[in-house]
């Protein structure tokens, strides 16, 4: 998303390899794996290692989010004797880092580029050392007073946003065998009866599925039938673009300086959701939530989202290796990039996004 003032500044933000938000950019590119650090690199034993002093918390801050009884992933990570079970994948997940794979899936770089970024899952390489030398010397429990308190994790799926707005979708139904589905949904209202700044915004998925457990296909937990939707609202005539809806996404949290209008009466539509079957008859709705600014907010910057390097601007030759694509922008007003999201299909394997001021090039992640 970039946010500009009133106040113009010429600066090219070019070679874009790794988009801001929503600049739907692959580009095909060699990529080495970065070095990690081993047990003899870090300041612990490894002999000390234990699951309730060491592991647990580290579970607890990048793990647990995804891997717990009612979350996306297909196994939980909560207890010791959960987690043991899966050490040796663990650590071979852990390990990657930084290609298809990895675990947790945070793939930026760690030695260049910005590092600073919230709700930030990724582990340092002592983590990494950590975990394997548990896995490796025989997943030891250690002293039960050393665990941190347990986890619970609500099957109701509370916000983690404060809504002051639910809006909810149609009901929809997705067969046990359906094939996968793109198309459109019927708009449905959010019932606002006066224009109001959002300071974040969150979409979860209510479905009636029961049992989680040996129920068909193995989808993102087996418990979505809503892969993704790109979604907008409009009201007189006027339409908003609002972040992507992807299973398992966290809330979007918009900058205190740039807050996105909802206008009343706004309506939410989409032309582009991806429903797919999870190998049982489902029935589901999408609720939509809004946190506001306070009344009388006004923000300083104008938010837009800004695209490069569609699909069909790219030509891949077969059987070539390091390929690359480079897609620039000019921009025209003082800029403040607040988030960015790459996305990249099979072909790709790396992005980069850079600031281009004269002849400085600053690689920004």
């Amino acid at each position: 998303m970039r946010y500009g003032t009133k106040n113009e500044w010429k600066v090219t933000i070019g070679r874009i390899l790794m988009l801001p938000a929503a600049l739907l950019l692959m580009v095909p590119f060699a990529l080495g794996a970065q070095d990690f650090a081993s047990t003899s690199d870090v300041a612990f034993n490894p002999e000390d290692v234990t699951f309730n002093k060491d592991i647990a918390p580290i579970l607890q801050r990048s793990c647990q989010n995804c891997h717990n009884p009612v979350g996306v992933a297909p196994m939980s990570l909560v207890t010791y004797d959960e987690t043991r079970r899966f050490a040796r994948r663990i650590k071979e997940r852990t390990a990657i880092r930084d290609r298809a794979g990895a675990m947790p899936p945070w793939y930026v770089e760690k030695n260049i580029g910005i590092q600073q970024y919230k709700q930030d899952t990724s582990l340092s390489d002592e983590q990494v050392a950590m975990i394997a030398a548990w896995a490796d010397n025989g997943t030891p429990e250690g002293d039960p007073a050393d665990l941190p308190p347990v986890r619970v994790f609500d099957d109701n799926a509370e916000w983690t946003i404060r809504p002051d707005l639910v809006a909810i979708s149609e009901e929809m139904f997705v067969g046990g065998g359906d094939a996968d589905w793109w198309g459109e949904i019927e708009s449905f209202a959010t019932g606002l009866e006066e224009d109001r700044y959002v300071r974040a915004v969150q979409i979860r998925e209510v479905n009636d599925i029961k049992d989680q457990q040996d129920n068909g296909r193995q989808t993102v937990g087996q418990r979505y039938v809503v892969h993704h939707m790109i979604w907008q609202t409009t009201s007189s005539g006027r339409g908003t673009s609002w972040p992507v809806h992807e299973v398992g996404r966290n809330p979007d949290v918009f900058d205190d300086d740039a807050g996105r209008l909802l206008r009343a009466g706004s309506m939410i539509g989409s032309s582009s959701i991806h429903l797919h079957s999870n190998g049982q008859d489902t029935r589901a709705r999408l609720e939509v939530a809004f946190e506001f600014f306070p009344v009388g907010y006004e923000p300083k910057y104008q938010g837009s989202i800004t695209s490069l390097a569609n699909g069909s601007d790219i030509d891949i030759e077969a059987n070539m290796t390091g390929q690359r694509l480079d897609a620039y922008l000019v921009t025209q007003r003082h800029t403040k990039i607040i988030s960015f999201e790459p996305h990249l299909h099979a072909p790709g394997e790396r992005m980069c996004l850079e600031a281009i001021w004269g002849f400085k090039a600053e690689t920004l992640s």
